[in-house]
Formats: C-alpha cells, sequence, structure tokens
C-alpha cells in the first residue's frame, strides 16, 4: 500500500495513507505487508501524517511475514514553517482498544520508520508517535524516527524522535 498525499496542498490533514475508524485493518494471512506514505509536501497546516492508523482495534498485520511501515511526514519542502503535530508514522488506538502492528506468529519482522515534518510553536511533530498501541514482532523489531532535522522550521515542544505513551 501506497500513498502520497497532494504536493501542491498547503492547508491540514494532507495524507499519505489513513486507516481510520473501529476495527480498520490492513491484514495479510501469510504475505509481507509494506505500507508507505507520504503527506502533503508543501503543507503548512497540523497533522498532514506520512501513515495515519487510528482507531479501537485498527491493525496493520501479517500472519507469518515481514510487516514494514514507511512514513514522512507533510510540510518537508514548504517555506513557510508548518503548524503542528506532522508526524511520520501515527498510531493512536481508541478509547477501549489498542490499535496494533504486528508482523505473525511465526516468523516475520516489524519494521516502523517515520520522518516528521516542520512544526510551529505547537510542536509535536515526531518521527514515529504511539499512543494506546502494540507493536509486536516475533522475530525482531525495529522503530526508528526522526524529527524534522532541517537547518530551520522546528519550533515549540516535544519534536520527538520516537514518543510511545500508554
Amino acid at each position: 500500500v501506497t500513498g502520497l498525499a497532494s504536493t501542491l496542498a498547503v492547508g491540514s490533514n494532507n495524507r499519505g495513507v489513513t486507516v481510520e475508524g473501529a476495527d480498520a485493518r490492513i491484514v495479510s494471512t501469510g504475505d509481507t505487508v509494506t505500507v508507505s506514505g507520504i503527506g502533503g509536501t508543501l503543507a503548512e497546516g497540523d497533522a498532514n501524517y506520512g501513515v495515519n492508523l487510528e482507531g479501537d482495534g485498527a491493525r496493520i498485520t501479517a500472519g507469518n511475514a515481514t510487516v514494514t511501515v514507511n512514513g514522512t511526514a507533510g510540510g518537508q519542502t514548504n517555506a513557510t514553517v508548518g503548524g503542528a503535530d506532522n508526524t511520520g508514522v501515527r498510531v493512536a488506538g481508541g478509547t477501549t482498544t489498542d490499535a496494533t502492528i504486528s508482523s505473525g506468529n511465526g516468523g516475520g519482522t516489524l519494521s516502523i520508520n517515520g520522518q516528521g515534518g516542520k512544526a510551529d510553536g505547537d510542536g509535536n511533530s515526531d518521527g514515529v508517535r504511539m499512543t494506546d498501541a502494540v507493536i509486536r514482532g516475533t522475530n525482531g523489531v525495529t522503530v526508528q524516527g526522526f524529527a524534522f532535522q532541517g537547518a530551520a522550521g522546528v519550533s515549540g515542544d516535544s519534536n520527538q524522535g520516537i514518543s510511545m505513551t500508554n
């Protein structure tokens, strides 16, 4: 699954891949799953995620294979410092059930890679952010997250490489 948000949109919610809602899912019973998303490159607003997995029981899984999730937040090339919460890979469970990314029961690895975008004074533009989330890989887990690394374009608090809460 590959998604590229509009390269010309300048507002908010320009997301590469969104899997959102109660029990929303990308599932393979045996083959490798790769999900890659890039948020709107010129986006100056908020919530321009590369990949967004959100909701009670939302999940990305592969039976006995490898799962790879790659996300680059929007706002990478805009001249104006963007809004807040421009996160590369965002995994957010719901009020009753965690969101899950897992790579099977008997084999496969799990890899999550995220690049945050520009942020204004509100910050919170992380490489990878997980809240009420479970990640599981039976043969290894790798999580790499990078806040925006440009010479200018990040201010505010909590622009983290990786953030995991709850």
